[in-house]
């Protein structure tokens, strides 16, 4: 194969996993700030999610389905690395 696709997909899969783990650090710092919100519920964050008629079980059901969605994208994202570098060795090899 030609060595310059090989290089442009392992540079690809290098960018993919830096991004994964961005990505996964930033989802824990915001989870860990999520949580010390719902032990606090301070008020302020209500009128910024939209005043008085937003409740804090309205708020929690947003975020966890929140957290779950991108939790997903993250495994899905995590998925195709994967393969882009299984195949970027399978290149190397040919």
């Amino acid at each position: 194969m030609d060595d310059v696709f090989v290089k442009r997909v392992r540079a690809a899969v290098g960018a993919a996993w830096r991004t994964l783990v961005i990505s996964a650090v930033l989802m824990t710092a915001s989870w860990g700030g999520f949580l010390l919100i719902m032990h606090t519920r301070p008020a302020w964050v209500l009128a910024l999610w939209g005043g008085g008629a937003l409740t804090w079980d309205q708020v929690q059901t947003t975020a966890i389905w929140f957290y779950g969605v991108f939790k997903i994208a993250l495994l899905l994202s995590a998925m195709a690395t994967v393969f882009l570098a299984l195949w970027a060795r399978r290149l190397a090899r040919q």
